[in-house]
């Protein structure tokens, strides 16, 4: 198979399980540059095995023949993750189903390729701490929805991711 010409991916901050590595194995495929491990705010970290995450990227870019793997950056506090995506100048797009916001595809047709976030809340949505967090983080994140449906975080990331990266690409 030829390599195909890669543009900068976006990145996918996210609270991934045991059951995330799937998605982490299809985001990988389709781009995706850097995976945040957000910390949980309240709580331990969630029963995901880094290592396997790891090797089920790492066989994800050979597969779709992709020539450099996303980082995986462990365990980071969501203060942190959102400074990194401010210092990298990065438009932060959160998925909110929790009130009425604009569909993905609406809101951002104009986002500039390898230059977006995307921030995927836990299965119960963001808590009142996080939601802070994000009013204080200094962006002005574009709050959007996948449509009428509730997804579980790794549906969400894995539809959210392709329509990002083809967004921006095209």
């Amino acid at each position: 198979m030829a390599k195909r010409q890669e543009t900068s991916g976006c990145w996918l901050l996210c609270t991934p399980t045991a059951e995330s590595i799937p998605a982490l194995r299809y985001v990988s495929e389709w781009g995706v540059e850097r995976i945040v491990c957000i910390a949980p705010g309240a709580g331990g970290v969630p029963d995901l095995d880094l290592g396997a995450a790891g090797e089920a990227v790492l066989d994800a870019v050979q597969r779709s023949a992709r020539s450099s793997a996303p980082d995986i950056v462990p365990w980071t506090p969501l203060a942190v993750a959102l400074g990194q995506v401010r210092r990298a100048d990065r438009t932060l797009i959160v998925l909110d189903e929790s009130r009425e916001t604009p569909f993905l595809v609406e809101t951002c047709r104009d986002l500039p390729a390898g230059r977006t976030a995307l921030l995927v809340g836990p299965r119960s949505g963001f808590p009142a701490s996080d939601r802070q967090v994000l009013g204080a983080s200094g962006l002005a994140p574009r709050h959007v929805t996948l449509g009428p449906r509730l997804f579980s975080p790794e549906a969400a990331a894995c539809a959210a991711v392709a329509l990002v990266q083809h967004l921006s690409e095209t």
